[in-house]
């Protein structure tokens, strides 16, 4: 079990990055929209990433892979949420703490809801914390950075 936490830990922030290089004014020096990467290489990575994932989710009980799909609905949703609400860091707390129900029911077999909540809710709240101390520094970073 510990093997398998291990190897989805750095897979699952990370297939977040390909979609997150589009081109804005803000992102210009990343990867994709500066050129250095192009659009197929990234998705390749991509695919990769999501390979990588899903042999190891194939790894854990059903209970748990039911979990890991139903967390695609936020993770599909969040690179949208800055263009639709002002508080997209509650859905970046969302889909990140999701790992919450995955490792208890991966560790269990099932999850306890009334102990995994409140910790869910709170990892959303430490998830809102930092996505807006980030925000603050990249937004910090736009008037220091050279162009």
């Amino acid at each position: 079990m510990q093997w398998v936490c291990a190897k989805l830990r750095p897979i699952s922030p990370s297939c977040g990055c390909p979609s997150t290089w589009l081109t804005t004014e803000r992102t210009r020096w990343r990867p994709l929209a500066a050129g250095d990467v192009t659009q197929f290489q990234a998705l390749t990575w991509l695919g990769v990433q999501l390979s990588i994932g899903l042999a190891i989710l194939t790894q854990l009980n059903t209970y748990t892979i039911g979990l890991g799909v139903g967390s695609l609905a936020l993770v599909t949703i969040y690179p949208y949420m800055k263009r639709i609400t002002y508080y997209p860091q509650i859905v970046f707390g969302s889909t990140f703490m999701w790992a919450i129900f995955m490792g208890w029911s991966a560790a269990a077999g099932s999850v306890d809801w009334a102990m995994a909540a409140p910790l869910y809710v709170g990892g959303i709240a430490y998830g809102v914390m930092y996505d807006c101390i980030y925000a603050h520094q990249v937004g910090l970073a736009q008037f220091v950075m050279p162009s």
